[in-house]
């Protein structure tokens, strides 16, 4: 991979990660932990978590994924800020207005895939079939942005407008069996047509090879 850490996440001389093109749209610069300082406090957060954390789930007898994301939003997040968390310097408030980004889009998987000519795009085995009136003007191999979102729906867009489309079905591929594939092979091999004597169908003998 060229680049380092740092591009790879902000999409710099690489492809962009689904990670980098959310914090990108959001307008939040990636700041990675470069030193080691940096990363023993990653380091020190993630041990305390897995640590405490790992801990209370087996005193409350929890040992299913259900049970302990309700653990963790109901009780342990309130407790590890009470315990861990300091009093800032300053009150005022930093953060910024939701108002102009669609967050719904922006915490999506995005893929692009290209038009068909029959206006259909395939997408994880699934077929969408375009509509014929749109927003917005389509044409064969024009790039289509598939948005995947958290409750596994569907969008598709093109120049940031919407596209009305209906899914019409799963592409199906076989699995190829080498057995049933040489046996075949084998088959047309015995017998075949030579068009230049009238489509005549010669099948090969073992006395004819002595």
């Amino acid at each position: 991979m060229d680049g380092s850490t740092h591009d790879w996440f902000e999409g710099r001389g690489v492809k962009l990660t689904q990670f980098g093109r959310a914090m990108q749209q959001l307008g939040i610069k990636i700041i990675l932990a470069s030193s080691p300082q940096a990363k023993g406090r990653v380091e020190r957060a993630n041990k305390t978590l897995q640590d405490i954390l790992v801990k209370f789930l087996r005193i409350n007898n929890i040992s299913d994924i259900a049970s302990a994301n309700t653990y963790v939003q109901e009780y342990f997040i309130n407790y590890y800020n009470k315990k861990f968390s300091k009093r800032t310097s300053k009150r005022t408030d930093l953060h910024r207005s939701i108002v102009a980004y669609n967050l719904e889009d922006i915490f999506s998987i995005q893929k692009t895939r290209i038009l068909c000519n029959d206006y259909t795009i395939t997408y994880n085995k699934r077929i969408f079939q375009l509509e014929k009136h749109q927003y917005s003007i389509l044409r064969p191999k024009n790039e289509i942005l598939v948005q995947e979102h958290l409750d596994n729906t569907i969008t598709l867009k093109i120049r940031n407008i919407y596209l009305r489309f209906t899914e019409i079905g799963v592409r199906k591929i076989g699995k190829l069996n080498p057995v049933e594939f040489v046996n075949q092979a084998r088959e047309k091999e015995k017998s075949f047509d030579l068009p230049f004597l009238g489509n005549q169908k010669i099948t090969k003998t073992k006395e004819a090879n002595m």
